[in-house]
C-alpha cells in the first residue's frame, strides 16, 4: 500500500520554505543571510543581558559590538541582494532582446494571468480610466482618418510621434499610478500589442507616402466574391458606414450638400453590389432554357425551409429547455407552522438536515408507485431525480406552547360556541441561491361535527393531561411543485381523489412544560401502498413532503422564466415573420434598380465624379452628379445606359441607319418638284 501511494502521489513535505523561489537568489545571498541572522541573535542576547544588569559596563560594551556586527552583516546582505537583482535584470533584458517568448516571458507571464479589467467587466462595471482610454482611441482613429483624407503628411508625422509617446506614457505610467496596479494588471497586453502593430503599419504608410487620388472604398477595387462579402460585412457594422460617409464629406472639398453626398454614396454602393452580381453570373454561367438542378434547389430551398421551421418552433424549444438545463434548485431551508385561527402557533419546526435529494433509485420507485395515475406520472417525468427533494420535519415542535390562560379560555370559548375557525399550515422555504422566501398556505375549516376535529381539539385543550390525537383531514400537501416562485399542489391525488393528506396533532407535556407534536396519517391504504416506500417516510417521527423544483436557469436566459410562454411565442413568431416579410415583400419596387444587366457605365460615371473631385474640377463634378441623378429619374434613359455593349452598338447603328434613310427620303421629296418641271 505504501509503495502504491508513493508511485501515485508525491509525499507531503514537512515544514520547508513556504515562499516561491526567485531568480535573483544565489549562494552568496544565502550565506550572508545566515551570518546576518546569527549576528542578530547574538546582538539580541547581549541586549537582553545588558538590560538585566544595567550597571555592568562590560555587557553594554559587548552589546554595542554585537549591534555593530549585526548592522554590518545586514548592510552586506542588502548590497548582495541589490547586486544580484541588478545582474539578474540585465540578464533578463538581454534574453528578452534575443528571445522575446523565452525565459523572460515565462518568468513574468504568471503575474498577469488575471486582469483587473476582467474583474471590472465580470462585475458589470466600467472603470473611468478604461472608458477614457477607449474614447481617446476612438478620437485618435477619427483624427487619423481625417489627416489621411486631407493628405497632410507633415501633420501625420507629428501626430504619429505624439501618439507613440502618449500611448506609452498612458499605459506604463498614468494608468498604473491611478489604479495602483502594474501595467499587466490594469490593461490587457493584447491591446498594447495590437496598438504596436498599428503604429508599425502607420510608420510604413508614412514612409510610402499618401496616394495622390483617393477613389472609393478599398473593398470596391474588384468585383469578386471576396470583395462582395467584405463589403457587405463593412456595411453591416453599426455606424461605420454613416460615420465614414460623414467624415469624408467633412474633410473632402466638394460642391455637394450632405444629403446629395449621402445619395451619391448610396447609389455607388447599390451599383457596386449589382456589379458583383453580374460578375458572379459571368463566373458561374447558366445555360438559357435549362431548368434548375434538383440538388441546387434542395440545397437552397431545403436550407431556407429548415431555417423557417427552426424559427417557428425555437421559442417552444427554449421553453422546453427551462426544465432540462441549469443547476438543480434544491431547497436549503424549510419552515412550517400550524395555527388555530388567529392565535399563536401550536407547532413550529425547521428543517436543515432533513432535506434529502432523490437518487435515481428513489426516482424510479416514485414513478413505479404512481403507474396507476397517468397524469401524475407525466408530471413526475418532466423532472429529473436531482430536481425532487424530500423535506422532513421532526415530530416535536421546536418551541414550547406558551399560550396565556386568557387566550386559552377565548380559544376554548370559540371552539365550544361553534364559531367559524380555521386550522392553517404555513410552509416557507428558500431554494438554491434565491434570497426570496417561497410561501404556501393550506387551510382546513372547522365546522360543527365535521369528522369530530373540533370535539377532539376541545377535549385536548380542556384536559391538561390529555394525550388525545387530533386528526385534521385534507390539510397537508405531500407533493408540491415550485415554478417561478409559485407553489402548486394539485397534481398527485390519493386513492380517494384528494390532493392533501391528513395530519395528527398531539399535545405533550413533561416537567410542567407543554409542546405539540405532528405526525403523518398512516392508517389508510394510500400510505401503506405508496407513501411508505418513499424516502424519509416514518409515521412515528414527524412529517415529510416532497418538492418538485424547476432548475435555476442560466442568468443569460433568465428572461424566459419571467415571460409567459404564450406572450413570448406570439411576439417572437410575429416579429420574425414581419422581418422575413420585409425582406421578400415590395421587391417590384426595386426591380429597375437591382436587376440592371450592365452597370459598368454607371459605375464609371461614379468613378468619374470621384476623379474630378480629386482634381478640384468642381463645376464638372456638379454636371456629372446632375447627370447621375437624371439617370435615376428617367427609367427610359437608365434602360438605355444599362444595355450590354453589343445591344448598345446595334441600337446605335440602327438609329444611324434610320436617320440616314430619313435624310435620303427627304432629299427625294425635295427633288420631286424639279422633276415635275421636266418636259414629258
Amino acid at each position: 500500500m505504501q509503495r502504491a501511494c508513493d508511485a501515485a502521489m508525491a509525499r507531503k513535505k514537512k515544514g520547508g520554505n513556504k515562499h516561491k523561489p526567485v531568480r535573483w537568489w544565489n549562494g552568496e545571498i544565502e550565506d550572508a543571510r545566515k551570518r546576518c541572522h546569527t549576528a542578530r541573535r547574538i546582538y539580541q542576547r547581549a541586549e537582553r543581558r545588558a538590560r538585566r544588569e544595567t550597571a555592568n559596563l562590560a555587557l553594554e560594551h559587548e552589546s554595542e559590538e554585537a549591534r555593530a556586527a549585526y548592522l554590518s552583516w545586514r548592510a552586506m546582505l542588502t548590497k548582495a541582494i541589490k547586486r544580484s537583482k541588478r545582474q539578474c535584470w540585465m540578464q533578463l533584458c538581454d534574453e528578452a532582446d534575443t528571445q522575446p517568448v523565452g525565459q523572460a516571458y515565462k518568468t513574468y507571464r504568471h503575474k498577469y494571468s488575471t486582469s483587473v479589467l476582467e474583474t471590472y467587466i465580470q462585475g458589470n462595471k466600467v472603470p473611468f480610466s478604461f472608458l477614457f482610454m477607449l474614447v481617446v482611441q476612438f478620437v485618435t482613429i477619427v483624427t487619423e482618418r481625417a489627416i489621411y483624407l486631407r493628405k497632410a503628411l507633415v501633420v501625420k508625422i507629428v501626430f504619429h510621434f505624439v501618439t507613440v509617446i502618449g500611448i506609452h506614457i498612458w499605459m506604463f505610467f498614468l494608468v498604473p499610478y491611478v489604479t495602483a496596479h502594474s501595467f499587466g494588471a490594469t490593461a490587457p497586453t493584447v491591446f498594447y500589442l495590437i496598438k504596436c502593430l498599428h503604429m508599425l503599419l502607420s510608420a510604413y504608410q508614412m514612409r510610402c507616402g499618401y496616394p495622390r487620388r483617393i477613389l472609393g472604398n478599398v473593398f470596391t477595387k474588384s468585383f469578386s466574391m471576396v470583395n462582395y462579402v467584405a463589403f457587405k460585412v463593412y456595411m453591416e457594422i453599426p455606424f461605420l458606414y454613416i460615420l465614414r460617409t460623414m467624415l469624408d464629406w467633412l474633410c473632402i472639398d466638394t460642391t455637394l450638400t450632405v444629403m446629395e453626398w449621402i445619395k451619391m454614396e448610396d447609389i455607388f454602393q447599390s451599383v457596386f453590389i449589382v456589379r458583383c452580381y453580374r460578375q458572379m453570373d459571368a463566373d458561374f454561367p447558366v445555360l438559357r432554357g435549362e431548368p434548375k438542378a434538383f440538388y441546387a434547389k434542395c440545397l437552397i430551398g431545403g436550407t431556407i425551409i429548415l431555417i423557417l421551421i427552426a424559427l417557428i418552433w425555437s421559442p417552444l424549444f427554449l421553453f422546453a429547455l427551462v426544465g432540462t438545463v441549469g443547476k438543480p434548485n434544491v431547497p436549503r431551508r424549510a419552515d412550517i407552522a400550524v395555527k388555530i385561527g388567529h392565535y399563536e402557533p401550536i407547532y413550529v419546526s425547521q428543517s436543515y438536515s432533513g432535506i434529502h435529494q432523490f437518487t435515481d433509485d428513489n426516482y424510479k420507485e416514485l414513478i413505479k408507485s404512481f403507474n396507476f395515475d397517468i397524469f401524475a406520472t407525466d408530471h413526475i417525468m418532466i423532472y429529473d431525480s436531482v430536481d425532487i427533494t424530500a423535506v422532513k420535519f421532526d415530530a416535536n415542535s421546536v418551541t414550547l406552547w406558551n399560550m396565556s390562560p386568557p387566550d386559552k379560555k377565548r380559544l376554548l370559548s370559540d371552539l365550544n360556541t361553534g364559531k367559524k375557525m380555521d386550522i392553517r399550515i404555513r410552509l416557507s422555504f428558500n431554494c438554491g441561491v434565491m434570497t426570496d422566501t417561497i410561501l404556501y398556505e393550506t387551510t382546513y375549516s372547522l365546522t360543527k361535527n365535521r369528522e369530530l376535529t373540533r370535539e377532539m381539539l376541545i377535549k385536548t385543550l380542556s384536559d391538561e393531561n390529555s394525550n388525545e390525537k387530533v386528526v385534521v383531514p385534507e390539510i397537508l400537501p405531500k407533493f408540491i411543485t415550485v415554478q417561478k416562485m409559485q407553489v402548486y399542489a394539485k397534481f398527485i391525488k390519493d386513492f380517494d381523489g384528494k390532493y392533501n393528506r391528513p395530519i395528527i396533532l398531539q399535545k405533550k407535556q413533561d416537567e410542567g412544560k407543554v409542546w405539540w407534536e405532528m405526525h403523518d396519517y398512516c392508517d389508510d391504504k394510500f400510505y401503506k401502498n405508496i407513501l411508505f416506500n418513499l424516502p424519509l417516510s416514518d409515521c412515528d417521527d414527524g412529517i415529510v413532503f416532497y418538492i418538485f423544483n424547476d432548475k435555476s436557469f442560466p442568468s443569460t436566459m433568465s428572461f424566459l422564466e419571467k415571460t409567459g410562454i404564450i406572450g413570448l411565442y406570439t411576439t417572437c413568431v410575429y416579429v420574425v415573420s414581419r422581418l422575413i416579410r420585409s425582406l421578400i415583400a415590395n421587391n417590384h419596387r426595386r426591380i429597375m434598380f437591382e436587376d440592371l444587366p450592365y452597370v459598368d457605365r454607371i459605375l464609371k460615371l461614379c468613378n468619374d465624379i470621384y476623379l474630378v473631385r480629386e482634381t478640384k474640377e468642381y463645376r464638372l463634378e456638379e454636371d456629372l452628379y446632375g447627370k447621375l441623378i437624371f439617370l435615376y429619374r428617367s427609367p427610359e434613359t437608365l434602360i438605355k445606359w444599362t444595355r450590354y455593349k453589343e445591344e448598345f452598338i446595334d441600337d446605335y447603328s440602327e438609329r444611324s441607319t434610320r436617320k440616314a434613310q430619313r435624310g435620303l427620303d427627304g432629299n427625294d421629296q425635295n427633288s420631286q418638284p424639279s422633276q415635275s418641271t421636266l418636259p414629258t
